[in-house]
């Protein structure tokens, strides 16, 4: 969630339901099943970046999602975007790290609160 206090993702995926129900559909659903069993272990679903702890949840029709585990194996989903290049953007890769530092740092001053 942003300074601002909307949330990326979820504007993200409203806008992607108008554009493409059937993409945004296709979102809900590997969502679901990584909530569920956690993040896939096909690489045409997720790419994990090892250095920076943080991995990529990824469509056929080029959506991505940014997301790092917190340590009870809660799913933390950053940002997301539209691919489009063959090679996830080193700035977006920074921009998922700086969500996860900011998600510790703010954890360990019991600044995280969960929302449903």
């Amino acid at each position: 969630m942003g300074t601002d206090r909307t949330c990326q993702l979820f504007d993200f995926l409203a806008q992607l339901v108008k554009e493409d129900p059937g993409e945004a559909a296709r979102v809900a659903a590997l969502l679901d099943r990584t909530a569920e069993h956690g993040p896939p272990k096909d690489e045409t679903k997720c790419r994990f970046f090892k250095s920076l702890r943080i991995f990529e949840l990824k469509t056929r029709g080029g959506v991505r999602i940014m997301a790092f585990l917190e340590e009870s194996r809660l799913i933390i989903c950053s940002h997301a975007f539209m691919k489009k290049s063959q090679k996830t953007p080193d700035s977006e890769k920074k921009r998922a790290a700086d969500a996860k530092a900011d998600y510790v740092k703010a954890k360990s001053h019991n600044l995280v609160r969960r929302v449903d």
